[in-house]
């Protein structure tokens, strides 16, 4: 009796021990008793690599949990001796066995692996249909070694969450400008003191402004206008690098504006509220650590000003728009805020 074995998975080896199911129930060997079985296992030089009587024992171990059989380690003392014989032939390996005593003719099993993978867990089924026909539902589908669950992955230790970083500064530039105080025929020049804020990316910006603009002459005197303003806005960084930077900003100023006649036959002083909006466009380059050069241009829009007249005739007034330019320095600092 020869049967083919397909060892290409647990399927078809279920296929190939259903199919000797029939076989071993045709030679009607039955056994109930638990007895010792001795497995006399040869391989032919070219097939070493099939597996050997310890490898048999083990899938049967395997397959059957619950079988009548064991392995005995004496021949004399078994209750049932089987004989297997294992070659290499053309199309792949065969394996002959027989149980002594018994008058059937000797079982084949071919195996068309090449490395004769699945001839361990075949015979394992033939013999246990043949020692044991009781096993006869776990033949039909052989027991696989049930897989572990798949470890819970590891809970991550916790962390706090990032802080957000908070950019810190005090500023301080000279600045120039033209048409703000006066027509643009008399520039202003003076100075501004703050700080800004920033959370990677939206910030704030407050600082206080002084302005003195050129005087304007008058027949044989002449009229000083000067400014105390305070601007504050919101701002927005853009980290170009870590060395550069570039800070657009609104401002909105508020102050006060005074004009000083000098020179002429009266001498007054009037002031007047100064409002305006300054877009500006800030760019900032590291000098050393916290140190950074600070380079801003762009220009005020006025909202409300002052102009000046002597004798009823206006000598100065300050234009609607007026470029302003500013140089200077500012110190800052990276805080980790909480978020």
């Amino acid at each position: 009796m020869s049967i083919a074995l397909g060892v290409r998975g647990t399927q078809r080896r279920a296929v190939a021990a259903a199919a000797f199911v029939a076989a071993a129930a045709a030679h009607g060997a039955v056994r109930a008793e638990d007895r010792p079985v001795w497995l006399a296992l040869t391989r032919s030089t070219d097939a070493q690599e099939c597996p050997d009587a310890s490898r048999v024992w083990q899938s049967i171990n395997t397959l059957f949990p619950n079988k009548r059989v064991y392995a005995s380690a004496d021949a004399e003392q078994a209750r049932e001796r089987v004989s297997i014989s294992v070659s290499k032939q053309a199309d792949g390996y065969e394996a002959v066995f027989s149980i002594e005593g018994e008058p059937t003719a000797a079982s084949r099993l071919a195996d068309p692996d090449a490395q004769c993978r699945g001839l361990s867990d075949a015979l394992a089924v033939a013999l246990i249909l043949r020692l044991d026909p009781e096993q006869d539902s776990e033949a039909k589908r052989p027991q696989a070694t049930p897989s572990a669950s798949p470890a819970p992955p590891p809970t991550p230790p916790h962390e706090e969450p990032p802080r957000k970083p908070l950019w810190v500064a005090a500023e301080g530039s000279a600045l120039a400008g033209a048409g703000l105080l006066s027509d643009f025929a008399e520039p202003a020049f003076g100075a501004a003191l703050g700080f800004a804020l920033n959370w990677r990316g939206p910030g704030l910006r407050a600082r206080g402004l002084r302005l003195i603009s050129s005087p304007t002459t008058v027949g044989g005197g002449s009229v000083h206008v000067d400014l105390w303003a305070a601007m504050f806005g919101p701002c927005w960084r853009f980290a170009l690098s870590r060395r550069w930077a570039l800070d657009p900003c609104v401002e909105l100023g508020l102050g006060s504006q005074r004009g000083v006649a000098q020179g002429l036959p009266v001498h007054r002083e009037a002031t007047a509220t100064w409002l305006g909006v300054a877009p500006t466009l800030t760019l900032l380059a590291r000098i050393s650590g916290p140190l950074w050069l600070t380079m801003g241009a762009g220009g005020v829009v006025l909202v409300s000003g002052q102009r000046y007249a002597v004798d009823g005739q206006v000598v100065t007034e300050p234009a609607r728009f007026g470029p302003l330019i500013s140089l200077g320095l500012s110190l800052g600092w990276d805080i980790r805020s909480r978020p």
